[in-house]
């Protein structure tokens, strides 16, 4: 399976999430290598080879964000609703599968101690899981089998509404 490459906003999500660093980060750093940004840290990282060093990655990649001037999320909680907004983009786009990214930030909002801002994820998650497989869900009022994906859909639209993705200067 192709994985697709890291936005500048994924990486500034995944990294205020404190996400392993893997070959994507380094596509992303080799994608921003253009005239004009190609800063001591970015070239380095876009040279990495697997396996990295989690500790010496991250500060490769914090000072390549600091050189680009990416500003990064001033919290987990604030990383945590830009990742979401990312994923909520994505499955509108069809370019993520519905169920595993809900059971994504479903994992997350748990992670983050049922950080309330995802708690809808969270019982999308389990309404859109239940109605795979049965008819019925106590989740999401009004959720069945043949209005799930719309809710989801619906659902994303609002949410990216009110959470729209800081995209910045960068891919």
């Amino acid at each position: 399976m192709k994985t697709e490459p890291l936005t500048t906003a994924e990486v500034v999500a995944l990294r205020g999430l404190k996400r392993p660093i893997d070959a994507r980060w380094i596509v992303w750093a080799v994608d921003q290598l253009t005239p004009g940004r190609d800063t001591p840290a970015l070239c380095e990282l876009a040279g990495a080879v697997e396996p990295l060093d989690h500790w010496e990655a991250a500060a490769l990649v914090d000072r390549a964000l600091d050189e680009l001037g990416v500003e990064r999320s001033k919290s987990e909680e604030d990383a945590a609703v830009a990742y979401a907004s990312i994923c909520a983009s994505k499955i509108l786009e069809g370019a993520a599968p519905t169920g595993p990214t809900l059971v994504e930030l479903r994992d997350l909002c748990m992670e983050l101690d049922f950080f309330r801002e995802l708690d809808d994820f969270y019982l999308l998650s389990y309404a859109h899981e239940d109605l795979q497989q049965d008819h019925v869900q106590h989740y999401w009022p009004s959720a069945t089998r043949k209005n799930i994906d719309d809710i989801v859909l619906g659902y994303c639209r609002d949410w990216l509404a009110s959470h729209p993705i800081h995209r910045g200067p960068l891919r």
